[in-house]
């Protein structure tokens, strides 16, 4: 095991590095890396960063996840989750600056991120069911969310990718600069965000009871990543199906390439596969059949 940390951390001028940093092997999404990334993003919101930038060494963002760690199980799901949830539940902005290639899990980093800037070079390539798995961490629902479902279908079902241009056109990303200046753009945006005053509750002429939204400098605590009810019992869970135990809301499907007309549906970490909920004798009526 390295004595290094795969994903480094630091925070200058109120702003959060989180930099992987494993290029040997591609910044694979290993259970250590993951492991890494949690410790890097706890580290520098404990530093009061008020904004927090991902970037990778290059030239691979993220090769996503050992196929072969996948189908033995021998690191549990939630541990290779740990990393991007930390960044999806940061309660400050934060800001992906990907300038290569970002595969299989590896698009969920990115997708945990609020927005996403671009380098030409950028690729955006789910590719799970080329290999036979169903794509975990709430990846169908972070790119449905994204790019809607014809967008998601595209990518996961058909094998599309997305260079960085395309990303941007389809609305993954928010703006493809050069590479050169790919990080630089992401700081400037976080400097930014990390100005603006620490949310102060209920603005003003805001309907009570509706949904607020909670991120904002300053605001950790419980539904500070998130939707809040404001003057309500208590915060609303974030409909965010990568993570245990929260419902990702009702009619969130992705309808199935295949003739038999299955639905694909997203909840947790388990993909289920059902058909049309008419039974056959009901479908028979509603056709003039007996």
């Amino acid at each position: 095991m390295s004595t290094m940390p795969l994903v480094t951390g630091s925070v200058n001028d109120g702003i959060g590095s989180v930099r992987l940093s494993d290029p040997e092997h591609r910044n694979a999404l290993s259970a250590e890396l993951s492991d890494d990334l949690a410790v890097a993003v706890a580290s520098v919101l404990a530093d009061d960063a008020g904004a927090i930038v991902l970037t990778a060494d290059p030239p691979v963002f993220c090769a996503g996840g050992s196929l072969e760690g996948l189908l033995t199980r021998e690191v549990p799901l939630p541990d290779l989750y740990r990393g991007f949830e930390a960044l999806d539940h940061a309660a400050v902005p934060t800001i992906a600056a990907v300038g290569g290639p970002a595969i299989g899990a590896g698009v969920n980093l990115p997708l945990a991120c609020d927005v996403i800037l671009v380098s030409p070079g950028a690729r955006f390539d789910p590719r799970f069911l080329d290999v036979g798995i169903h794509p975990g961490g709430g990846h169908l629902w972070r790119l449905e969310r994204r790019i809607g479902s014809q967008g998601a279908a595209a990518l996961v079902l058909c094998g599309d990718v997305l260079d960085g241009h395309d990303a941007v056109r389809a609305g993954l990303a928010w703006r493809c600069v050069d590479e050169p200046d790919l990080e630089d753009m992401a700081y400037r945006l976080a400097r930014r965000a990390a100005g603006h005053p620490p949310a102060g509750g209920q603005g003003e002429g805001h309907p009570p009871g509706q949904p607020v939204d909670a991120r904002r400098r300053g605001s950790r605590g419980a539904g500070a990543r998130g939707t809040a009810v404001v003057d309500g019992p208590a915060p609303l869970r974030r409909r965010h199906p990568g993570h245990a135990g929260v419902d990702p809301g009702p009619g969130r499907f992705l309808r199935g390439s295949g003739r038999s007309g299955h639905l694909i549906a997203w909840n947790g970490h388990r993909g289920v596969r059902r058909r049309p909920s008419r039974s056959r004798e009901a479908q028979r009526t509603a056709k003039g059949g007996i």
